[in-house]
């Protein structure tokens, strides 16, 4: 990175409010993320900010993204959910180039917004219900942090292939 981007980016990062980490990341932040792709559920406070500040938060979300997949791996859902955003980028690609259609395009969103609904039709708050009750206690997801969360799943995980 230049340096005059380093400069530029340490004093956006001053003025920027944001989980740094999924250690202290709301599992409630990262839901609303995941179904509405929208950066600025990083921030501490959610609210509109500038391109700028738009583009540092998409690479906090890089960064947030190489945690989980350094401590949890990559399962086989989010490698269908990755293909499928590929899928989707090729189509658009494809659509602006005058190749594709808008049909194709639409129709790969919708199955993508079927794979991040969930694993077997459940949604978070389904998944949610039956980690407490195989945990035996409440999640708040405004407090429970995405790595105690994901580390709820993992050990119930390790329990069923025992």
């Amino acid at each position: 990175m230049t340096f005059l981007r380093r400069l530029f980016n340490s004093g956006l990062e001053s003025n920027l409010d944001y989980y740094n980490s999924i250690e202290e990341l709301p599992l409630f932040n990262w839901w609303k993320f995941n179904e509405t792709k929208d950066v600025k559920h990083f921030l501490k406070v959610y609210s509109d900010v500038n391109t700028a500040k738009l583009l540092l938060l998409e690479t906090i979300y890089s960064k947030l993204m190489n945690q989980y997949t350094k401590e949890f791996g990559i399962n086989e859902h989010l490698l269908l959910v990755l293909e499928k955003q590929i899928d989707i980028a090729k189509l658009k690609a494809d659509f602006m180039n005058g190749i594709g259609i808008i049909t194709s395009i639409e129709v790969a969103e919708i199955e993508l917004q079927e794979l991040v609904r969930g694993v077997k039709g459940m949604g978070f708050y389904e998944i949610k219900a039956l980690i407490e009750k195989q945990m035996g206690f409440r999640i708040d997801p405004n407090v429970t942090t995405v790595m105690e969360y994901y580390s709820y799943i993992k050990l119930i995980d390790g329990k069923k292939d025992k």
